[in-house]
């Protein structure tokens, strides 16, 4: 079994939203490719993804190396 580029991203995902601020919710999360509303009022935060590096190491290998970051919304 391979593992995917899509698959760490969503390995990190779901890392992610098990270890939320208290109080962040789930819905409240903006997960690129994700559809997600602003919400006017009220904390939430937005994950973003950046390939810093995509080599190949042999032909049947890759390595990407990714850069996230966590964004935090609140009231003030």
């Amino acid at each position: 079994m391979s593992y995917s580029y899509a698959d760490a991203m969503i390995a990190l995902i779901d890392e992610i939203r098990s270890n939320l601020p208290a109080l962040v919710p789930t819905n409240r999360i903006d997960i690129p490719g994700n559809k997600f509303t602003t919400p006017i009022n009220g904390y939430w935060m937005r994950l973003s993804f950046v390939t810093l590096i995509s080599e190949n190491i042999t032909p049947c290998h890759k390595r990407d190396e990714v850069g996230y970051a966590i964004d935090l919304f609140y009231p003030k």
